[in-house]
């Protein structure tokens, strides 16, 4: 469906676009507000996220057409998040970490605790803003699938955010021609004068904004004249995707790389198809509604979209080989270790954390050991092999989650994008749409990866595939074309 098949390209009511502003400031002010000061960026996203619950109320409310099961259920969908961050506050309330200052050196030691909730975290702080920030996002991106059902809305919202995100990410190539590329993404700081701490932070908020464009980039005509393509909006969409995958390769990183061409093989693939010139495929990209007024063009030159399409369809996915076969049997490769960056670490080190953490786990399996305290728990478990480096992160978003938050936390965590996988899989006649598997596979694959790896290390990231996955399974299903 393209834009000039929508039969309202406007917002219909207010409260659309009110989403539609809440969702693209809570994503991009945090974003730009990120070259400056990380914690005032998370601020904002934690303060705009939240409205969003004041405007799904106000709607159910306002709006006559509204169901009336809108407000209850959307409460169930943040309920999860707003029990984590209760359990959240009880355990910060009983920590059983105490920090002993002796001259100019400090240090922690465990306190002996019989409660179950507890918190082991460093700082009281990082606990409560670090799950406000969870809520925030999940608040923010569920009002997307009760608030509209207008595809027009939904591409809005991608189109603003993405094409941020090629800002940014202009920005960070341009860094990276003015100085050596490690520079840019291997500060550690807080207050570095990026939001991301490392490269795969980046590369996974790129790899998914990628897959977004693609799905937009679908619902534009192809125009078969050259100088008229240059000129429309597939041409500025395919520019954007290019920088971002650009910036994905530039980070050397093979699991970002591999996803993030998989999605450009499937989804120019599917693109290369739809224009192949075909009587039925040049009358739904031809402006006019009369098939006679459409110009008898040569089947050559009509051919060339077709071409390029499978051409860069073929491109991406020997570039998708080449990186899985030469990662796969070269082990360094394998590693995907950056070694400007203390935080990086080996296999082999990832096995012998793995192996330090599992007793950890089976110690607190339920309610684990506190939000944030990953860091401070583990530097009393830390084997010898590992080193002196403190390790802030496990390189594994799912076993940061079983430290920290338990089997409760990671169940909390997942039920809501659960509720509507399942959902959209009981209405998969009636919603689904060829061209959104591309980015629905980006985002099991991105899951995929957060077992072994941490693509949502970033809120941001975390932020955008939230955003992406509802829009998503909501695509196929929107009322309003």
């Amino acid at each position: 469906m393209r834009d000039e098949d929508v039969t309202n390209v406007n917002f219909k009511c207010h409260h659309e676009l009110l989403l539609f502003v809440n969702t693209t400031t809570t994503f991009i002010v945090p974003l730009l507000l990120s070259f400056f000061d990380f914690n005032l960026a998370m601020g904002f996203l934690v303060a705009l996220g939240l409205l969003a619950p004041v405007n799904i109320f106000h709607y159910r409310f306002a709006w006559i057409d509204s169901e009336f099961y809108v407000r209850r259920i959307y409460i169930l969908c943040i309920a999860p998040a707003l029990i984590l961050l209760g359990i959240t506050i009880c355990g910060w309330m009983n920590p059983i970490v105490q920090t002993i200052a002796n001259g100019d050196l400090s240090y922690v030691r465990m306190i002996e605790s019989s409660e179950l909730l507890v918190n082991v975290g460093a700082h009281a702080a990082y606990p409560i803003s670090s799950q406000l920030i969870f809520l925030s996002i999940v608040a923010v991106s569920c009002s997307i699938y009760f608030l509209t059902d207008s595809l027009y809305v939904m591409r809005r919202i991608i189109l603003f955010c993405a094409f941020a995100t090629v800002g940014f990410g202009f920005i960070l190539f341009a860094y990276y021609m003015l100085r050596h590329f490690s520079i840019a993404f291997t500060e550690t700081k807080s207050e570095s004068v990026f939001t991301f701490k490392d490269r795969s932070t980046w590369a996974s908020l790129a790899t998914l904004w990628i897959a977004g464009l693609l799905l937009a980039f679908s619902h534009y005509r192809q125009n078969f004249s050259m100088s008229r393509f240059i000129l429309s909006m597939r041409f500025l969409l395919l520019c954007a995707v290019g920088i971002l995958y650009i910036s994905v390769l530039i980070t050397q990183l093979p699991a970002y790389i591999i996803i993030s061409s998989i999605c450009l093989t499937f989804s120019f693939f599917l693109l290369a198809i739809n224009v192949i010139p075909t009587l039925e495929n040049q009358y739904a990209h031809w402006d006019n509604s009369s098939l006679s007024k459409m110009p008898k063009r040569n089947k050559f030159w009509a051919s060339i979209p077709a071409v390029c399409y499978f051409a860069t369809s073929a491109l991406a996915l020997i570039v998708a080989v080449y990186v899985f076969s030469n990662s796969f049997y070269n082990p360094n490769e394998l590693t995907l270790v950056d070694s400007n960056n203390p935080q990086s670490i080996t296999i082999s080190q990832k096995e012998i954390i793995l192996k330090d953490v599992i007793p950890m786990i089976k110690e607190r399996p339920l309610f684990g050991w506190g939000t944030g305290s990953f860091k401070t728990i583990y530097s009393f478990v830390q084997s010898i092999e590992i080193g002196a480096t403190p390790i802030a992160y496990p390189n594994s978003d799912l076993l940061k989650v079983l430290v920290e938050e338990g089997l409760v936390g990671l169940l909390l965590i997942i039920v809501t994008p659960a509720f509507f996988f399942i959902n959209w899989l009981f209405k998969l006649r009636q919603s689904f749409f060829i061209y959104n598997f591309p980015l629905l596979l980006t985002c099991i694959l991105i899951l995929i990866l957060s077992i072994f790896s941490n693509p949502f290390q970033s809120p941001l990231s975390t932020l955008s595939f939230w955003i992406l996955l509802i829009i998503t399974l909501k695509w196929g299903s929107a009322s309003t074309r």
